[in-house]
């Protein structure tokens, strides 16, 4: 039997940028700001982060740059993370741990420099549509909250 939880997302505005929507989350208890994005295909980790954080995880190399990231020549890798939790921590607003789930894993400090001259803070990571289609999600903006279906 499916479970639904809600997620709290933060929606900020950039002026005449859009909006951009973040979210919490946990790798195996550190604390994660998530940049949701239904535009990139895959979900990111960022590779400082996880080097300071996980100097172990593996890494594989991923033959194929990332594409609309800001440039295409960003070299990527892949690994598989478990563990990782969506979600403020909180039991009834967090998801199951995805096991085994693969990300990317690339630089995004050109992510960063850029949130860090408009006053926001850095992000770990991107949530992607991979891992918003496995779980179903659906983003409220009025309500600040994503449902996720948890399979």
């Amino acid at each position: 039997m499916s479970k639904e939880i809600q997620i709290p997302v933060e929606v900020v505005s950039f002026a005449d940028d859009g909006y951009h929507i973040f979210t919490k989350g946990k790798l195996k208890g550190r604390p994660l700001r998530l940049l949701i994005d239904t535009g990139a295909s895959k979900t990111v980790l960022d590779k400082k982060f996880l080097g300071e954080n996980f100097p172990h995880l593996p890494l594989e190399m991923n033959d194929m740059p990332a594409t609309g990231a800001g440039t295409n020549t960003i070299q990527t890798e892949i690994t598989e993370v478990s563990d990782f939790f969506l979600g403020n921590g909180k039991k009834k607003n967090s998801s199951s741990p995805l096991d085994k789930f693969p990300v990317a894993v690339m630089d995004l400090s050109h992510v960063n420099d850029t949130y860090a001259k408009i006053g926001q803070p850095p992000i770990q990571g991107v949530i992607g549509s991979d891992l918003l289609v496995h779980f179903g999600a659906v983003i409220n903006f009025r309500k600040q909250r994503m449902k996720l279906i948890l399979p």
